[in-house]
């Protein structure tokens, strides 16, 4: 049984309009409003015209995408065949068209095997498989090798890393070349160098636009602001005043000299800067003088204040103003050199681009192949230089009708090739005596692919091209707007609606001044809800103290919560006593929830996306596993790579235990240390050794393994080992059905590995481990399990219930991009500045990140359209927050913001007595009724098919919070800190030393306190250290942060493990003293705490002096002064650690 949905008359027309074969329509789609079936609609309407279908080319932007629709078209085409008269006109009345003739029926039932047997067929493509037909077709106009191979992603980056060594190789071999990879490295840094390097390549077309260095300096020179021949030197040079400006400086730096403390630090600058160090540090010791943050912030002093303070002021009057001068006179000279700096170090990119990119057109030249950016690229000059008008006239016999999916997420070259293409259609007599049409759909507020160079506003300025040519010619141009959506309810849709009508919501998703939309249900009666559920906060982080190892990640982690909770929510549904329901999205009947039903949205693969499908296995929840998955990292890869090492490399141990434990092997724990633990010698001689019956089993598949790898190559060698060995079915087995893709990928990489080069099972092994290859799994296809899965990957996808985790965060700052494009004349090539931090920012840049800024903001709202739109019944924001503050425009913010006036409270789907906030009703059974059988095991108790709750274990106690007081005062935490440090490390310099050490490192890690307070802090931390009663404790019979660890003795309940570091322990012949110092007086009772913590750091001690007596004391730095805690108290706050925990 099939849904049958009842469309309003409104929206039959408008799909009858977009469909219309005689006009060209700009269709604007809202997500889920049908736009494929649209365009299935017109296909068959061109068809139904008598169009023949070589002359109809449909482009899409992913294959998936091409091959629904033409699945959609050939389904309708053969269905027409076997349908009696009745039956077929009602079909082509839905398409949009005119009732029938006769004929017409006959012609329908013809088009199936007309549009199969067409020589070439109905060319439904996307763009890049039309752009390698095109450049196969005309290879000699294209300058392109006639049977030129196609890379793919993995194989075009693995060039690319050959052609970046050898060019990074040939240009440190260059004295002027070097120069400008030195000034790369340096200012890149090691850890950015590689993702410098990748973004740049990817403008490979900005940067062979400009002839040389020297050009491409010439062009980025006029949008800084640069006159010519200006350079970081000349600049700096100014700045700096020559012996002008150092007899200004020097006589300056004498008068403040004998100031204050604030006047002394200008006087060094100064002097820095007059030094016959690197010019660039002595530029940066002058703008320290004068300038905030590091010279880089705004004037020192203010409107209203002083850059030296009134002593000096009142003793040299005229000083205050000529510094004023001075920063005055550096003002725009700061502003040129930081054009100049970007100037110098963009013009060194450029040569490590180019060079590199020469190196990379170089590599596919000799292997005859092409990437996907050659392809647009190629295909755009072949159509748009002077020479192209006999390709454009020869296509022009082929290509009547012009359709193109997802219009939104075309980047400038393709709308480029796409421009050139119709421009045909209004030239010359074939403009006056064809029906030539262009058609168009997308929805800007769904463009979110903006790393691959969508550009969304040419969607609107398409556009307005095209029906201005239009108009000219005369030829009639529809724009359709599809409102209605087939997928969400009204709930679903008015939560979008109320989100978006924010303003800062829906700034930059669309066009300037279009409004935001309104979205309307077919399906009126179907129920929906929005959910958002409390957001997890972390847990106070504990001091920091070396006092436990440190898991990652922690159970308490704000992630790992939200990922058991949501589990948790998922499989309560799943439960047979639950009444929880969906409308089935195929059938239209209610339902139980199934774990296909469900789908989780993220924005990033971040530490989240790896604890929800952990959560989900733990809950015994079906998952579909990740979106991607780098081969290098999944298990199955990782099991293969050990085995052909351990084929290689059998005296390597590591690799062949990895190799045992695998399931190709299949070795426990246990098998493997009765071979392992006492062996002498080689793992792989105590296995050979062996004569049990699993050892001498693995002993001879190892045997059989090299003696493989020595005679057959990488592809072989694998095929057997999965297929005759039975690899696959043991990985499969162990791992579960996510493992094959992996495994089909890494045999595919074998296949081409010695298709490509003499077959070495080495070298392919090492080509994995280096190769950065990702399986992008199609999560369209039939699934049982829950999806997980980033909102780009969702893109085309729905779901009865989504859940969107990610809504705390906003658009990253570390993925802003480093090259930033700014505006140059008209008819000028682009350039591109390489901008550090934005402090450093010169004008044009700084308004060119402001722009790059926005656009990410952008996109990053248009994510959240797009995530809330998957959802058909059922939308769960949830999140976490860390230690950052939550961005104001954050998803769970605007959604929040958005239904304020509609939300209510009700009970949470999970454990913990909390509440949620709800928007609308989700279906449930009435009574708890079934709608669907669920198959269940009668006869069998609930426990015994029940998985078993871990057990946990009990926490480790912290000693510092042993009391129960925690968190507190972060200031006041900081200052115990520095003060802790201050006693460990100042007892070991000599006295005279101690002063200038102390304020030394407090200036250094103490900046967040005020000068007084670091001062303050100095003087207790030297006067308790110089107290004679207090010598004993920095005598040489005491140890100074001491690592302490030990158990807590619980009568009847597992012991508890503490661990941390106590600031003193001084043992003599008389005994143990065990301090701890603290900050403030000596109150009238310790707190207890304090006391606590003393007693577990006694305990720990027990074992190590046995007959020795302990006593335990606290040192109060305000004073200083020593106090002893007696042994009933230690003994009484221990007994209520032991209770309490």
């Amino acid at each position: 049984m099939t849904r049958s949905l009842t469309v309003p008359e409104t929206l039959r027309r408008r799909q009858a309009e977009a469909s219309n074969p005689k006009s060209s329509a700009w269709v604007s789609a809202n997500a889920g409003s049908g736009k494929t079936h649209v365009l299935t609609q017109r296909v068959l309407r061109l068809l139904l015209d008598g169009t023949p279908p070589a002359q109809i080319l449909c482009l899409a932007y992913t294959k998936a995408a091409a091959a629904n629709m033409a699945d959609r078209v050939f389904s309708k085409l053969a269905q027409w065949t076997s349908l009696d008269d009745r039956a077929l006109t009602q079909a082509i009345v839905d398409c949009g068209a005119s009732a029938p003739s006769a004929h017409d029926l006959v012609f329908a039932r013809q088009l199936f095997a007309r549009t199969i047997e067409t020589p070439g067929g109905l060319k439904i493509q996307t763009l890049h498989a039309f752009a390698e037909r095109l450049l196969r077709l005309f290879p000699f106009e294209a300058n392109v090798p006639a049977h030129f191979n196609v890379l793919d992603e993995s194989e075009s980056k693995r060039l690319l890393r050959e052609a970046r060594d050898a060019a990074l190789a040939e240009l440190s071999a260059s004295s002027e070349s070097s120069v400008a990879l030195d000034l790369v490295a340096r200012e890149a840094g090691a850890a950015r160098f590689d993702e410098l390097l990748t973004e740049t390549l990817s403008h490979a077309e900005t940067f062979a636009a400009h002839d040389d260095a020297l050009a491409y300096a010439a062009a980025l020179s006029a949008p800084l602001g640069l006159a010519p021949g200006v350079t970081v030197a000349s600049v700096e040079a100014e700045m700096l005043g020559g012996d002008v400006g150092r007899a200004r400086r020097e006589k300056w730096a004498q008068s403040l000299g004998g100031g204050g403390r604030q006047d002394q630090k200008i006087a060094e600058n100064l002097r820095a800067a007059n030094e016959d160090g690197a010019r660039q540090a002595r530029v940066q010791a002058l703008l320290r003088v004068l300038f905030k943050e590091d010279g880089e912030g705004g004037p020192h002093g203010g409107e209203a204040g002083r850059l030296i303070t009134k002593v000096s002021w009142e003793k040299f009057p005229t000083l205050e103003e000529d510094l004023r001068r001075e920063q005055e006179r550096l003002l725009p000279l700061r502003e040129r050199r930081r054009a100049a700096l970007t100037l110098e170090r963009s013009a060194a990119l450029f040569v490590v681009a180019r060079s590199i990119l020469t190196a990379f057109a170089r590599m596919k030249a000799e292997r005859g192949a092409l990437d996907f950016n050659d392809q647009i690229a190629r295909a755009l000059a072949l159509v748009t230089r002077s020479s192209a008008a006999w390709v454009l006239h020869k296509l022009d016999y082929g290509l009547d009708h012009l359709l193109l999916d997802e219009a939104q997420d075309a980047s400038h070259p393709q709308w480029g090739v796409l421009a050139a293409l119709s421009a045909e259609f209004f030239a010359g007599s074939s403009a006056r005596l064809k029906d030539r049409t262009v058609f168009a759909v997308g929805d800007e507020k769904q463009s979110i692919f903006g790393f691959q160079g969508a550009a969304p506003q040419m969607f609107a300025e398409m556009k307005r091209a095209f029906e201005k040519r239009h108009q000219e010619g005369g030829r009639p141009f529809a724009e359709v707007q599809l409102a209605f959506s087939f997928r969400s309810s009204q709930t679903i849709l008015d939560a979008v609606d109320m989100t978006f009508s924010n303003e800062l919501a829906w700034r930059g998703i669309a066009a300037a001044g279009e409004p935001s939309p309104t979205h309307q249900a077919i399906r009126g009666a179907l129920k929906g809800v929005v959910e958002l559920w409390p957001l997890i906060t972390p847990s106070p982080a504990p001091d920091p103290e070396d006092w436990r190892v440190l898991e990652q990640p922690a159970q308490d982690d704000p992630p790992v919560v939200l990922a058991k909770r949501i589990a948790e929510a998922i499989k309560n549904w799943l439960k047979p006593a639950s009444r929880e329901r969906v409308i089935d999205p195929d059938t239209g009947e209610i339902r139980r929830i199934r774990e296909s039903d469900v789908m989780i949205l993220v924005r990033t693969r971040n530490a989240f996306f790896e604890a929800m499908i952990r959560a989900l296995k733990a809950a015994d929840v079906k998952v579909a596993g990740a979106d991607r998955l780098k081969l290098k990292d999944h298990i199955a890869v990782m099991d293969l790579i050990a085995a052909g090492r351990a084929a290689l490399l059998p005296d390597d141990d590591l690799t062949l235990a990895s190799a045992l434990k695998s399931p190709l092997i299949g070795f426990d724990d246990d098998a493997l240390m009765k071979i392992a633990a006492e062996r002498s010698g080689s793992l792989a001689g105590a296995l050979m050794r062996a004569d049990e019956g699993p050892a001498v089993e693995a002993s001879r598949r190892l045997a059989a393994w090299r003696e493989r790898a020595k005679a057959l190559s990488p592809f072989a060698f694998y095929a057997r080992l999965l297929g005759e060995d039975g690899g696959r079915r043991a990985l499969i087995g162990r791992l579960g059905p996510e493992a094959a893709d992996p495994i089909d990928e890494f045999l595919t990489l074998a296949l081409m590995h010695e298709q490509r080069e003499a077959p070495s099972l080495h070298n392919f092994l090492a080509e994995v481990e280096s190769a950065d290859v990702e399986i992008k799994r199609d999560m369209e296809v039939e699934t049982e399990g829950v999806r997980v899965l980033t909102v780009h990957a969702s893109k085309g996808l729905e779901a009865p219930i989504v859940f969107l985790p990610d809504s705390c965060g906003g658009p990253d700052a570390r993925h802003e991009p480093k090259l930033l494009p700014l505006s140059s004349g008209p008819g000028d090539p682009p350039v591109l500045a390489w901008a550090r931090k934005s402090a450093e920012d010169a004008d044009a840049v700084g308004v060119a990140r402001a722009e790059s800024r926005a656009a990410l903001a952008g996109e990053y709202r248009r994510l959240l359209y797009v995530a809330m739109t998957r959802a058909a019944q059922r939308l769960i924001v949830a999140g976490y927050e860390t230690s950052r503050t939550r961005p104001a425009d954050c998803w769970y913010n605007l959604i929040r913001e958005g239904l304020a006036d509609a939300l209510v409270e009700a009970p949470a789907p999970f454990c913990g007595g909390e509440t949620i906030l709800r928007f609308g009703e989700g279906l449930r059974a009435d009574g708890g009724a079934e709608t669907a059988s669920v198959p269940v095991l009668e006869g069998l108790p609930g426990w015994l098919l029940a998985k078993a709750a871990p057990e946990a274990a009990p926490a480790p106690i912290n000693p510092s919070r042993a009391g129960g007081v925690g968190g507190g005062d972060p200031e006041r935490a900081l200052e115990g800190r520095l003060a802790h440090a201050l006693l460990e490390v100042l007892p070991n310099l000599p006295p005279e030393r101690r002063p200038d050490a102390a304020t030394t490192y407090l200036d250094a890690w103490g900046a967040a306190l005020a000068e007084s307070a670091r001062a303050t802090l100095a003087s207790k931390a030297l006067a308790a250290i110089g107290a004679p009663e207090l010598s004993f404790l920095l005598g040489p019979d005491s140890r100074g942060e001491v690592p302490l660890a030990g158990l807590l003795r619980r009568p009847g309940r597992p012991d508890l493990s503490y661990s941390g570091r106590l600031d003193r322990l001084v043992a003599t012949e008389e005994g143990v003293l065990i301090v701890d110092f603290k900050l403030g007086e000596k109150p009238n009772r310790p707190a207890q705490s304090h006391v606590a913590q003393l007693a577990l750091y006694r305990a720990a001690l027990h074992p190590l002096y046995p007959e020795a007596p302990i006593r335990a004391a606290l040192v109060y730095l305000d004073g200083p002064t020593l106090a002893l805690i007696s042994r009933e108290e230690l003994d009484a706050a221990l007994d209520t650690i032991a209770a309490a925990s």
